[in-house]
């Protein structure tokens, strides 16, 4: 028999091992929540380096159409080195970009860049570099390759 004031010991126990789960399922869930937030931000941080890159693909094709000599031609683009902490590449083949994180988890942005018939895109670069230069690696008649350096 326990006296007047006392508290059982069983209920302190069960008390503790609810505490304690519940304790585990909040900091489990926390830990979630916060690579999903940073999983989206790196899509979105991506998903903009990509429209750069995008844009500066347009301005380069469009010089390429104004201008006859397309053998010395250039773009230099700034692109951020770092998205969060992490460092990121791009590669590129046919009309396809493909921008990834490097680190786990890893985010993929992959971007089909819908310029036609007639120009192609090759190359790969580390975002540690900090640019990416845009040049003409092939010219012929039937089409014109872009090397990304």
């Amino acid at each position: 028999m326990s006296a007047k004031g006392q508290i059982s010991i069983i209920y302190l126990i069960s008390t503790i091992a609810i505490a304690l789960v519940i304790s585990a399922g909040v900091l489990l869930s926390m830990q979630f929540y916060s690579a999903e937030l940073s999983k989206n931000k790196e899509s979105v941080q991506l998903e903009l380096v990509a429209q750069k890159l995008e844009n500066g693909l347009f301005t380069f094709r469009d010089l390429l159409e104004s201008t006859n000599s397309t053998l010395t031609m250039n773009l230099t683009i700034e692109i951020p080195e770092r998205i969060g902490e992490k460092y990121y590449t791009i590669s590129a083949i046919g009309n396809t970009i493909e921008l990834r994180s490097i680190g786990s988890p890893s985010v993929v942005i992959k971007k089909e860049i819908p310029w036609g018939k007639g120009l192609l895109i090759k190359g790969y670069v580390d975002s540690k570099k900090g640019t990416i230069t845009i040049s003409v690696l092939d010219n012929d008649l039937y089409a014109t390759t872009l090397l990304l350096s």
